[in-house]
């Protein structure tokens, strides 16, 4: 009986199927899978990929009579993280929305004085005042210098400490004033404005445009305003300036912007940031080149980005919870140049023939399509780390941006390793309300076998390789489900839509998922709900058996049974 491997050499991993026919069918001995080694299509790649095919074969206790492989495509996929373009709040800069300790309950505008200088002013009406309190003074000092200035008939209103020390200075006033802490540089300003709220309740008065208005003089229709207003949704602190030139506000273009830029087909040149809505409404492959960091213009096949702010607004989450300040780019370009012959490489590797099948997009689709159920006409969607591959049968279609990109998304928006964020963004999470007892997302209650860490307690986990692992504490159960599902359906669910609308697919289609990533059913779901209504999605399951990472290495396996 004769035993055939597939061979399947990914950019990131490879598979390997052993068939055999019998009885005028095939019969499945073995699948592996395992990281690619070097390039794929390089040589490395391809004697790593024959030693796994020996291994397995040797663990089955038989030999391998030959094998298949098609011809190597390689691809370099890149995840790149800037910040994104800062609203243009005109005259008004959001000094901070965020403090680590702050104090009082109420908002106060007044013009910025440093502490030094309250001396001078004496006791004659200079309006409401904002006291700066700088790094070098003492905590017991500034209390005690605000609080002379208030009995000298000076109307402070508010203080802005540089250090941590809101809540020492508070305590110490005769009066209870906002203090927020950490606040740098004020610059050239001429007002500002203050808000402190207790037990991370959100703002009363800085998140009112109305109020806004009137502190500052402008009109509460100003775009300006309504810009300030969205980015202190949920902020507790808030300290905002008004620039004395009119001009001090953040302006669209930013350092990213200046320094990684793209170039479209048509010969326009724009920051990657500035781009983004642009590209997520163009057909893959508009954008020709790009830079990185002012390096050379390098060609590329397809440029895809995510806005952390979008995921944030999808998922309604509170400010100051995610990262949002991010853009995450996923950009295809050619790899390095295969070998010139695989099949001979891989031939005297395995010390077998080794037969070059027509193409990787067809064998994958024909494996795929041996998922019991699925009808013959299914558009097959292979997910991979880097790349989204569609194939209809008679077309394909490569696009940026996947499994890898929705774990740079996660780890930026959670602030948490990559590693950490791989295992985060996979399953539902539980919560560790005790050292013996999580809930998870649907309410219900678990008690552990052995105590969780106190690193554990009171933190968002997921299952890992060793036990919980904590990963987020300032998102609840709810919350981080949202944020999850949001950051899957920009990811994921956008890109599988971009790439079926570059093959002309707008109908309601049967589609079938395969890949690494068709494994998490929230992905499934993120797709559906980016297809046309009607559309039916379901996940591959190659030869009734061997689930959904395997489509290429079956389908060679099978081709290269018709060789023999």
């Amino acid at each position: 009986m004769t035993v055939v491997a597939g061979v399947d050499v990914g950019n990131a991993t490879t598979e390997i199927v052993l068939l055999r026919a019998v009885g005028g069918g095939v019969e499945v001995l073995a699948s592996a899978r395992g990281m690619t080694r070097g390039a794929k299509g390089s040589a490395e790649s391809l004697t790593a990929a024959a030693r796994l095919v020996l291994r397995t074969a040797a663990s089955r206790s038989v030999l391998i009579d030959s094998a298949c492989i098609a011809p190597a495509h390689p691809v370099r996929t890149t995840c790149r993280a800037g910040d994104r373009s800062p609203p243009d709040t005109g005259p008004l800069r959001l000094v901070t929305r965020t403090a680590t300790t702050a104090a009082g309950d109420a908002a106060a505008r007044g013009r910025p004085v440093p502490l030094g200088a309250l001396d001078a002013l004496g006791g004659g009406p200079h309006g409401p005042l904002v006291v700066t309190v700088p790094a070098g003074v003492a905590y017991e000092q500034a209390a005690r210098r605000i609080n002379d200035a208030r009995r000298a008939g000076l109307d402070v209103v508010a203080v802005l400490a540089e250090r941590d020390e809101a809540v020492l200075i508070a305590n110490r006033l005769d009066d209870r004033l906002p203090v927020i802490d950490q606040v740098p540089d004020l610059g050239a300003a001429e007002l500002v404005a203050v808000e402190a709220r207790p037990h991370g309740r959100p703002l009363k008065h800085l998140g009112d445009p109305y109020w806004i208005a009137d502190a500052f003089g402008l009109p509460a229709s100003s775009p300006h305003v309504r810009a300030l207003t969205r980015e202190l949704a949920d902020s507790s602190y808030a300290v905002v300036a008004l620039s004395a030139d009119g001009g001090g506000g953040p302006r669209p273009a930013d350092r990213f912007d200046r320094t990684d830029r793209v170039t479209w087909r048509d010969g326009t040149t724009a920051g990657l940031t500035d781009s983004v809505g642009r590209l997520r409404r163009s057909p893959p492959g508009h954008v020709s080149a790009i830079s990185w960091a002012g390096a050379p213009w390098t060609p590329v096949d397809d440029v895809y980005a995510v806005h952390l702010d979008a995921v944030a607004d999808r998922a309604r989450s509170r400010r100051g919870t995610v990262e949002v300040d991010q853009v995450i780019a996923s950009v295809l370009g050619p790899g390095p140049a295969p070998v010139a012959d695989p099949a001979r490489v891989l031939s005297d590797a395995l010390d077998a023939p080794v037969f070059l099948a027509e193409s990787e997009a067809a064998a994958g689709r024909a494996g795929a399509l041996t998922t019991p159920g699925c009808p013959d006409d299914a558009v097959v969607a292979d997910l991979g780390g880097g790349t989204v591959d569609v194939s209809d049968g008679g077309r394909r279609r490569v696009v940026a941006g996947a499994g890898e990109m929705l774990t740079a998304v996660t780890a930026k928006a959670l602030a948490i390793p990559m590693g950490l964020a791989d295992h985060a963004k996979r399953a539902p999470a539980l919560h560790a309300d005790s050292p013996h007892i999580v809930v998870d997302e649907k309410g219900g209650h678990a008690f552990l076998d052995a105590p969780l860490s106190g690193a554990a307690v009171g933190a968002l986990c997921v299952r890992g390789p060793v036990g919980l692992l904590p990963f987020n504490r300032s998102l609840g159960l709810g919350e981080w489900r949202a944020w999850r599902m949001a950051a899957k359906i920009e990811t994921m669910g956008r890109n599988v839509a971009r790439a079926l609308e570059a093959l002309g697919v707008t109908e309601p289609l049967p589609l079938l998922v395969v890949g690494g990533a068709a494994g998490d059913d929230e992905v499934l779901t993120s797709v559906a709900e980016c297809l046309p209504t009607g559309s039916t999605v379901g996940r591959g399951n190659v030869a009734r058996s061997l689930g959904h990472r395997y489509a290429v290495a079956y389908g060679l396996a099978q081709r290269g049974l018709e060789f023999v």
